[in-house]
């Protein structure tokens, strides 16, 4: 958006402030901003609390339910939703999606509607502490399937699958603050945001590999044992890559990533047994999403 300069007095110049962006942050006559030079851009911010946001959704019965009716607001910022119906069955289904979304919870139930509301606002500051928890479920993950897979502890594989559901929780509650809130840098805003889309995709990845395992309960060859743990090592160190995008990192990260590729696609073209191909597909996914998430930091390869 454009907006036009204009003089007061001798030396002061003035720019208007956008109305959607005012009413959305309570901004009254005589608040105090805070303004940030950057080169040739200029970044206002407010410490006030924005207006909180609602929203009406119309749900008749259990077949209109789609789960986006309820994540797509709690994602998008919003702070409360009224829920429209016709069928009670609708409630249960509100509830069983309501444990992906931490901080939602039902606090008015009528006849015909429900009201949900955000009651954990004060965590929506920490997205630092929850991105290095969301990191750190998936790296737990990562280990425990490895062990569980290598001891031949199948049954142990399904429970490790189920923390992908702690997962999902971390990465919804990781959207709806950088969606409401922004990165505290605003300009790594998007780059945070396609960063965490592509570690809930490694989570999907090592979730598959639980399940696939559990179910089919293979004895993989000692190829495939070793390219997953390098293939969990280079997530770790994608882990501190985040924490310190130093060039030393990057180019660690750039030459393990290279390596570990070709290694990994030279023995995919090699095998022939449906089980350890099936797993070498799922690690190299592990390991492109993990490289694709890289390139957001300078000096990528």
């Amino acid at each position: 958006m454009k907006r036009k300069v204009v003089r007061h007095g001798s030396a002061t110049l003035t720019v208007s402030l956008p109305s959607k962006w005012v009413k959305a942050n309570n901004i009254k006559n005589g608040d105090e901003i805070e303004v940030y030079e950057k080169e040739r851009s200029l970044l206002i911010s407010t410490d006030k609390e924005p207006s909180k946001q609602k929203m009406e959704v119309t749900i008749k019965g259990p077949d209109d339910f789609a789960r986006r009716y309820i994540n797509i607001p709690y994602i998008l910022g919003y702070d409360e939703v009224k829920v429209f119906f016709e069928d009670s069955a609708v409630i249960t289904l509100i509830g069983s999606e309501l444990q992906f979304l931490l901080g939602f919870e039902i606090i008015d139930q009528g006849k015909n509607s429900l009201t949900i509301k955000n009651i954990a606002s004060g965590e929506e500051e920490e997205f630092d502490n929850v991105s290095r928890r969301f990191f750190f479920s998936i790296l737990s993950m990562a280990k425990e399937g490895l062990e569980a897979l290598e001891n031949k502890e199948y049954d142990v594989l399904k429970n490790v699958a189920d923390f992908e559901e702690n997962n999902t929780r971390l990465f919804n509650f990781c959207q709806r603050i950088l969606n409401k809130k922004g990165y505290k840098d605003q300009r790594m805003t998007s780059s945070i945001y396609s960063i965490i889309s592509f570690l809930e995709q490694i989570s999907d990845s090592y979730e598959r590999i639980c399940k696939y395992c559990y179910d089919k309960r293979p004895s993989p060859i000692q190829e495939i044992i070793k390219f997953y743990k390098k293939t969990n090592e280079l997530f770790m160190l994608f882990n501190k890559l985040y924490q310190n995008s130093s060039m030393e990192i990057i180019k660690k990260f750039r030459a393990e990533r290279f390596k570990l590729e070709a290694d990994m696609t030279e023995l995919l073209g090699k095998s022939r047994n449906e089980e350890d191909i099936i797993l070498m597909h799922h690690l190299l996914e592990i390991v492109d999403k993990t490289n694709h998430a890289s390139l957001f930091f300078t000096g990528s390869p």
